[in-house]
């Protein structure tokens, strides 16, 4: 078991670092889900949230049949205990179909999920810094039945390692209500700038820029992010991994 345990995971952390998410950025995505899809799974998503929220920063969805519009629907989303599970401390969530359907609230998320052959779901989170990741996993049948118990038992390992690797879409298309572009060259500069403490007099003088122009770029900057201020604007393109400081 240890050793044939050891050698999976070898092998699943050679595949997700098989590209450079520099160069790359969907490839830890496109990995992660031919690696659910080897192991039996139905479905995978991932998203994340500021710690202590429950408003999605990102997504990505890995289900049959148009389910990101289907679980956008007020019934569905508002009957999954994922966003009463996201803000407390527990790391891990399992749901079953069966279990939801068996309240009147809860039938018609079991009857979206029966459609696609995700009966059986388990969530994972993992936080870095003021962010919280997760990692949805769904099959057909339970876990230890779709892959066997060995492999069923290191899901939270194969989730964290997943969650190293998921970077957040380049631009947010509307899913779950998130909007945002992507970043400019000079957007992202002068927003690292601001990260380092600098006023825009220093991030023009800096960049070569008028100063003006530095405030432009702030402003398309929040546009782009969603965001009211150039604070948020910075927090939610470091969340949505536009900058890395």
């Amino acid at each position: 078991m240890a050793g044939s345990a050891a050698n999976f995971l070898i092998d699943l952390a050679d595949r997700l670092h098989r590209a450079d998410p520099g160069q790359d950025p969907d490839a830890g995505w496109r990995d992660s889900v031919g690696i659910a899809e080897a192991l039996g799974l139905t479905g995978l998503n991932a998203g994340a949230v500021f710690s202590g929220s429950v408003d999605p920063l990102w997504v990505r969805f890995h289900v049959g049949q148009d389910w990101a519009s289907d679980y956008a629907q007020p019934a569905l989303r508002g009957a999954d205990p994922m966003w009463r599970w996201l803000p407390r401390g527990e790391p891990r969530l399992k749901v079953t179909a069966a279990g939801l359907a068996a309240s009147s609230a809860g039938a018609p998320l079991a009857a979206a999920m029966r459609q696609r052959d995700y009966n059986h779901i388990e969530m994972f989170k993992s936080r870095r810094g003021a962010v919280t990741g997760v990692v949805i996993m769904g099959a057909r049948d339970p876990m230890e039945s779709v892959m066997g118990p060995e492999r069923a038992a290191l899901l939270p390992v194969v989730a964290a390692m997943m969650a190293g690797r998921i970077a957040p879409p380049a631009a947010g298309g509307g899913e779950l209500g998130i909007r945002y572009g992507r970043l400019s060259g000079r957007e992202r500069d002068v927003l690292g700038l601001l990260a380092q403490g600098m006023g825009n007099g220093r991030i023009a003088e800096r960049l070569g820029l008028a100063e003006v122009t530095v405030r432009l770029h702030l402003k398309n900057a929040r546009d782009k992010m969603g965001a009211a201020t150039r604070e948020q604007a910075l927090a939610l393109a470091m969340a949505r991994g536009q900058i890395s400081l």
